[in-house]
């Protein structure tokens, strides 16, 4: 069996964890939200989350994830009421961890 190709975001040195999110480990979407770009992330979504940074400049913060564990994907987030506060105060309302049966 081969090995999982090498992911360019872990040459960034993000964090590992944030709040319940921990790298290597997958998530799913349980209420839709949007992202900074507008983008509408679905109820039933799911990620391999591979790491966060944060950007004190507008208070930005952005989630590294894969979907297919080659692609990677930087979702970009403002931690301000006007844009994805409400996400990330709340994010277990937003996000749950896949079962073992189901990752």
């Amino acid at each position: 069996m081969q090995d999982p190709p090498t992911l360019w975001v872990s040459k960034l040195g993000l964090d590992q964890q944030y709040e319940f999110l921990t790298a290597g480990q997958h998530y799913r979407v349980t209420q839709q939200f949007i992202d900074f770009d507008k983008r509408i992330h679905p109820l039933g979504e799911q990620w391999l989350f591979l790491g966060t940074s944060f950007q004190p400049y507008d208070d930005g913060r952005s989630f590294f994830v894969s979907v297919d564990g080659v692609q990677e994907w930087q979702i970009r987030l403002r931690d301000a009421p006007e844009d994805q506060g409400e996400f990330l105060s709340h994010l277990k309302t937003y996000l749950a961890p896949l079962t073992s049966e189901r990752s």
